[in-house]
């Protein structure tokens, strides 16, 4: 799913915390204006909950997929791009993380590409085509047991669920 987030459009509602949508890999103040695009984007469209809390996915090895979901809460100083990164990406700077709101309405990505930083967010993600697109197509895929493994099952499962929640 976190390829497909970072694909869509504005058509899909898709918005980006900048105009041009990222920070540059050189600009002395990467960490400090990266986190202060993700802090404003994920403010303004209800990333957090009471007491700042936001479900925060747990990547694979390779970061491309969640793995699952945790419950975290910003507490006074946080660094979302310089020491979280260290820890979910790679490296200060270098962030890759997916996070959602806890009812599943608003879905964020921060990501390093070539040479800079961008946050993007989708609210109301079950709408959005690109996503719906591939999401189905994954549904299709794991009722072939022969054709799908255990993730791309769980997967699937999730996303019925989530559909069915929010339709």
């Amino acid at each position: 799913m976190v390829s497909v987030l970072v694909s869509c459009r504005s058509e899909d509602g898709r918005t980006d915390a900048w105009v041009d949508g990222w920070v540059h890999e050189e600009n002395p103040d990467l960490v400090e204006r990266a986190n202060a695009g993700w802090f404003g984007l994920a403010t303004e469209h209800g990333l957090f909950g009471t007491d700042r809390e936001f479900l925060l996915g747990v990547p694979d090895d390779d970061g491309g997929r969640v793995l699952g979901w945790r419950r975290v809460r910003l507490r006074g100083e946080w660094d979302l791009v310089g020491a979280g990164a260290e820890l979910l990406g790679s490296g200060a700077g270098r962030p890759e993380m997916t996070m959602s709101s806890l009812d599943g309405t608003v879905v964020m990505r921060i990501s390093t590409y070539q040479s800079g930083v961008s946050s993007i967010v989708i609210a109301q993600p079950w709408r959005a085509p690109r996503l719906r697109g591939f999401m189905e197509r994954l549904v299709e895929l794991a009722a072939r047991p022969d054709q799908a493994g255990v993730a791309e099952r769980s997967a699937a499962d999730e996303w019925v669920r989530y559909v069915a929640l929010h339709s």
